[in-house]
């Protein structure tokens, strides 16, 4: 290069897989026309390129739930809703004060109280599997497919009211919650950070988790190993009165895995979806095939 010159460099930048890349970061080697002089320059800025998975608009999943999707009537009085009045009726002795509507009691000059409406919100924890050992082939295609599954769900929960938690294992466990759609972006962000790099298999972190959960908790484990620990684990909480789905994610549908059939046999609703299976097709209306 000449003095006084300006060179442009390009470079083109293939993203296949999500995740972060880093783009700031330039190494350059340059000389004079001979040779015999060399310096290296090296650009450090802090740009990067953020790539999101695929994100497929579930129309349906088979979810066993105590209560239905979003916030419905339930019968429980412990769901009773203060910001809710369904009607007014007299006082009765031993009603509580709270429930007490003072301005139609002046007015009618009698005590009146609010029946409440009685409202319960489903509950959703999603588990995924990062456990570095199940990603040792197919390792981008994996975890596009497990992002994929889960954002799915994420948002076909999220779309119907209820209330999501995500958990994961990488350096550390990983446990994020949100309600209502303007919170997706929140588990959009971190899905995409995710790798296979966890040091817990994915039956650890679910135990571990559970046993802070109410009986009727609904958990959806998305995972790439069913073996006899991973079925023991899964009848232990299915017995335990939690309402669980399995999804398994594997290289070939076609390849028989005699322990996913079992969870089935469990009455625990499983779903098997290959690195290059639609989604939606297999989440939303395939669950017997």
């Amino acid at each position: 290069i000449m003095s006084d010159r300006k060179f442009m460099i390009s470079k083109k930048i293939e993203c296949k897989h999500k995740g972060i890349y880093d783009i700031g970061n330039i190494d350059i080697y340059f000389s004079d026309v001979f040779g015999i002089f060399s310096w290296r320059k090296y650009f450090k800025e802090d740009i990067t390129l953020s790539v999101y998975p695929r994100v497929p608009l579930l129309q349906n999943f088979d979810m066993p739930v105590r209560q239905h999707f979003g916030t419905v009537p339930a019968k429980n009085k412990a769901y009773e809703d203060f910001s809710s009045t369904k009607d007014l009726r007299k006082y009765i002795s031993g009603d509580s004060l709270k429930r007490v509507n003072w301005k139609v009691s002046a007015h009618r000059n009698e005590l009146y109280v609010k029946n409440l409406e009685l409202n319960a919100s489903a509950n959703v924890h999603v588990f995924l599997d990062t456990y570095f050992m199940n990603y040792m082939n197919y390792i981008e295609e994996l975890e596009e497919k497990v992002a994929e599954c889960s954002l799915a769900i994420l948002k076909f929960s999220l779309s119907k009211g209820m209330a999501v938690s995500l958990y994961a294992f990488i350096e550390k466990s990983i446990s994020i919650s949100a309600k209502g759609m303007n919170q997706f972006n929140k588990f959009l962000e971190i899905i995409t950070r995710l790798s296979g790099t966890g040091s817990v298999p994915i039956s650890e972190v679910v135990k571990r988790e559970a046993q802070k959960m109410n009986y009727d908790a609904t958990i959806v484990v998305i995972t790439l190993k069913v073996d006899k620990l991973f079925v023991a684990q899964m009848n232990s909480l299915k017995m335990a009165g939690i309402y669980l789905s399995v999804i398994y994610i594997c290289i070939d549908t076609k390849e028989p895995n005699i322990e996913f059939e079992n969870i089935r046999a469990l009455g625990i609703r499983a779903f098997k979806i290959g690195i290059y299976d639609d989604v939606c097709l297999r989440l939303g209306v395939d669950y017997e095939s």
